[in-house]
């Protein structure tokens, strides 16, 4: 969100887009236009005009006098300024202590300013924070409402629309798709994050080049490397993935995904007890989520083949005991 000035009237310096001339912000992108800081600078030339045309006159007021006076206008416009509600919004949202004062800012700057996408935005960031990814949604959505293009409103949807417990992927084709046309420095992630959705739904072919895109233009992403192997796996390019897999370094930080991926790519290559190895450090992990994708994922069916085979399974999927303290 850009905080940068501009003269009244002007177009915005962010964006470039045409604005109210009584906005204090650009609606677009949440730039200040500069008009306050304007029409306090004129009140204070004309405030310094007749101080200046009365000390003449009366030879009354001194110099020090005007400067007081001038001192105290300044302040005033600084006070006013520092209280604005979007600047705060600004100043506490990067402070994860103060995220319950940087939503009461940002809500006010949102109410204050209607056509400011930018502040939805920030709640979304907000919200998505406390881990309430159905209001981020929702600002997300009343965000691109206004303005279609914003760029961080559509990376923040683009994410959730692919995470959460009911992910939306056939939204986040298209959601992702349109981030990394706009957002050309955040293009690699956009672009996994559509392969991503891709992948999940089954479109592997499709996915495919959108992920050799994305690492095209970043190499050696840890989550794209992810991806990559994934759609692999789904493709059955097991061998590929296994070396995909292997290209994440330091090894040592392989998550669960990681190794669930392996696994079904293992499994692919009836390496079944290096797939059930796979299996169970992905469950110490995250248990949650590996479990719901063993059942969920026919890539996994193979190790319920046999009873023998099922009873190790089950084994893999258990959480490991805690250590004793």
């Amino acid at each position: 969100m850009n905080t940068s000035s501009a003269p009244p009237g002007a177009g915005c310096p962010a964006c470039g887009r045409s604005i109210d001339a009584d906005r204090a912000f650009c609606p677009h992108c949440g730039a200040r236009t500069g008009r306050r800081s304007a029409v306090y600078a004129l009140l204070i030339g004309v405030l310094a005009r007749i101080l200046h045309v009365a000390a003449f006159r009366h030879r009354t007021l001194s110099l020090t006098l005007l400067a007081v006076v001038l001192g105290a206008a300044v302040y005033l416009w600084s006070s006013q300024r520092a209280a604005d509600p979007w600047v705060r919004c600004l100043a506490t949202i990067d402070d994860s202590a103060r995220t319950a004062e940087a939503l009461q800012f940002c809500a006010r700057a949102a109410a204050d300013n209607p056509g400011l996408a930018s502040a939805h935005t920030a709640l979304a960031v907000l919200y998505r924070r406390q881990g309430d990814e159905p209001r981020a949604m929702l600002e997300t959505e009343r965000a691109l409402a206004i303005d279609p293009a914003e760029p961080l409103a559509l990376k923040m949807r683009c994410y959730l629309l692919n995470g959460g417990d009911t992910p939306r992927y056939v939204e986040a084709v298209a959601v992702c798709a349109r981030a990394a046309e706009v957002d050309s420095d955040g293009a690699s992630v956009h672009l996994n994050n559509q392969a991503w959705a891709l992948a999940r739904l089954g479109r592997c072919a499709e996915a495919l080049p959108v992920v050799q895109q994305s690492l095209g233009l970043e190499s050696g992403q840890h989550a794209t490397l992810n991806t990559m192997a994934y759609i692999q796996v789904c493709l059955g390019q097991y061998p590929g993935a296994l070396q995909t897999i292997a290209a994440i370094v330091p090894q040592q930080d392989l998550d669960a995904w990681d190794h669930m991926v392996r696994a079904a790519a293992r499994v692919g290559l009836n390496q079944f007890d290096l797939a059930l190895a796979d299996i169970a450090t992905a469950t110490s992990i995250d248990p949650a989520e590996t479990r719901r994708e063993v059942a969920a994922n026919g890539w996994f069916a193979p190790l319920r083949a046999t009873p023998a085979r099922a009873a190790l399974l089950d084994r893999a999927l258990e959480t490991p005991p805690r250590a004793k303290a």
